[in-house]
């Protein structure tokens, strides 16, 4: 059960980041024509920032300081 935040924010981040990338790629305009170009220029580091936070996470959750026979 440990890192299940962590691993959550991950799959979130690359699947808003791969969406965000599509919707980029295929919304017709430029800025500021209502297509939400600007979004998704934006949800792009978000996104990728979302799956460095959690994938630090993740490795930070293993180092915990606790006995050996705990569970």
């Amino acid at each position: 059960m440990r890192g299940i935040g962590a691993m959550s924010a991950i799959t979130a981040g690359a699947v808003g980041t791969a969406l965000a990338v599509l919707h980029a790629v295929t919304a017709g305009g430029g800025p500021g024509t209502g297509n939400g170009l600007l979004g998704a220029v934006v949800a792009i580091p978000l996104g990728l920032g979302a799956v460095f936070l959690g994938r630090r996470a993740l490795k930070r959750g293993g180092h915990t300081d606790r006995p050996a026979g705990a569970a």
